[in-house]
């Protein structure tokens, strides 16, 4: 919906849009173009001072992110200002770039804010307003069958008839493939996106198929397929699973995959909307993690539980060496430390007696159980609290058949890990409780940063390595 506002006194006319984000945008760019004829590279989005938050994001992370991904400069003023039509308090957030950079960065921003109602957005002259767009549709309640998902994979408007097909063809083959239900948005939606239903193993199927269809069908057109969006349906009572305590689980997720994540604040039909923006691959593998993640909190709650799982099982421990002399920090006052991360990343987590393990004499081991992603939460947590004038050791344990990964071929991995992070990573030779012991130190942030790959590596391994001296990076 357009709306021109009739203030002729001014140098500018105001107009309002209304609609989802991608039309949102899309009239963006058209009205820049119209109006400058593309020779604009400046634009001011003016959004509700009370939902600046959602927009900027803890310290400045989403806005960081919006720069960093589309190479735009952006400046939110300090000061509101006073809409008297509308009669509320707006903040100034200017935009700077190519039409094209600041068109897809104010997508983003949308999207980073869909919490919120958006504000409005200005380029100089004419002034521009986006509005609320329509809730999320096509979702079912969740079903029974703890195993079903949903997931909603955005479809670009010009590209949606290579993903329909010929009446229907497309989308009906990609059904039988993957042996799921599949079905394009109705037109009237916010935006167009396949509507994929069925186990996690057939919805990850299908949505290879789609992002295929997509990359041949924009590669046809002479463009490229870079990005995608996918929204992951998840179930109410595993929402603070997903989460994590202050949003730990998340962040990690994202820090780790280099994705954008956003768990929207509104319920639909009994899940939370869990939004996923990035590359395919990236944005598939925290895909995986986030449905681990869901399905181990619905399992815990009903009291049902699989022998086993593709990708991360939920039985898969880590265990952590931590400074005797740090041990009460970790426990907490009546246990209350270790409560804590429990609750905060949705793992099983004990710390063993000293008399448990006569073998360490300094250093008590702490073994956490869960998916991949709540374990990395986790021990970023445990690094915090052992951490001394901003510098921490990591020190894990795993069975000797799988530390060849985390070597790598003449040392290869530990130099990427201190090329990439400036970690100190050693493999010692000598087994502890039968297993081999894995150590990275430095500082704080660099530790954090580098402890999920290790974690990972170090239980991802399919061969066993060969005999390992000490190797030190």
């Amino acid at each position: 919906q357009i709306h021109v506002q009739p203030d002729e006194s001014a140098g500018s006319r105001r107009i309002d849009l209304t609609g989802s984000p991608d039309q949102l945008v899309s009239a963006f760019a058209l009205a820049l173009g119209r109006a400058y004829a593309g020779q604009v590279d400046t634009a001011t989005v003016l959004i509700p001072a009370n939902q600046v938050g959602s927009v900027v994001g803890k310290g400045g992370e989403n806005l960081k992110r919006v720069r960093e991904r589309f190479h735009v400069h952006l400046s939110l003023e300090r000061e509101s200002v006073f809409d008297p039509i509308k009669k509320t308090e707006e903040r100034s957030l200017t935009l700077q770039g190519s039409a094209v950079q600041m068109a897809q960065a104010l997508r983003c921003i949308l999207w980073s804010g869909s919490s919120v109602t958006p504000g409005q957005l200005s380029s100089q002259s004419p002034l521009l307003a986006a509005g609320p767009w329509g809730p999320l549709k096509h979702v079912q309640l969740p079903s029974e069958d703890l195993d079903e998902v949903q997931v909603h994979f955005s479809v670009p408007e010009h590209l949606v008839g290579a993903i329909i097909g010929r009446e229907g063809a497309q989308v009906k083959q990609t059904s039988v493939s993957s042996g799921c239900r599949v079905l394009m948005s109705s037109r009237d939606c916010r935006e167009r996106c396949v509507v994929i239903v069925g186990s996690y193993g057939q919805c990850r199927d299908a949505q290879s198929m789609v992002h295929d269809q997509l990359v041949v069908a924009s590669k046809a057109l002479g463009g490229e397929v870079n990005e995608v969006m996918i929204t992951y349906l998840v179930r109410r009572e595993a929402v603070g699973a997903v989460i994590g305590k202050q949003g730990a689980i998340l962040r990690t997720l994202r820090e780790k995959w280099k994705v954008s994540i956003q768990l929207t604040r509104n319920e639909v039909e009994g899940h939370r909307p869990c939004t996923i923006s990035g590359a395919f691959a990236e944005v598939l593998q925290a895909e995986d993690e986030i449905h681990d993640l869901v399905q181990h909190a619905v399992e815990s709650r009903t009291g049902v539980a699989k022998a086993a799982r593709s990708g991360n099982d939920i039985s898969s421990v880590t265990k952590v060496l931590v400074p005797a002399e740090s041990a009460g920090i970790v426990i907490g006052r009546q246990g209350c430390g270790l409560k804590q991360i429990r609750e905060a990343c949705c793992v099983h987590l004990e710390m063993l007696q000293q008399a448990q393990t006569p073998e360490l004499q300094d250093d008590r081991v702490v073994i956490i159980q869960g998916t991949l992603a709540a374990r990395q939460a986790a021990v970023a947590l445990l690094l915090q609290c052992i951490s001394r004038n901003d510098h921490c050791c990591l020190k894990l344990l795993a069975p000797s058949s799988q530390v060849g990964k985390l070597i790598g071929k003449h040392g290869s991995t530990l130099k990427t890990f201190r090329e990439r992070w400036g970690v100190h990573v050693q493999v010692v030779r000598t087994e502890v409780l039968g297993h081999r012991l894995i150590s990275a130190s430095g500082q704080l942030e660099v530790v954090s940063m580098a402890a999920p790959a290790i974690i990972m590596l170090a239980e991802t391994a399919e061969l066993p390595s060969p005999a390992v001296q000490d190797h030190t990076m």
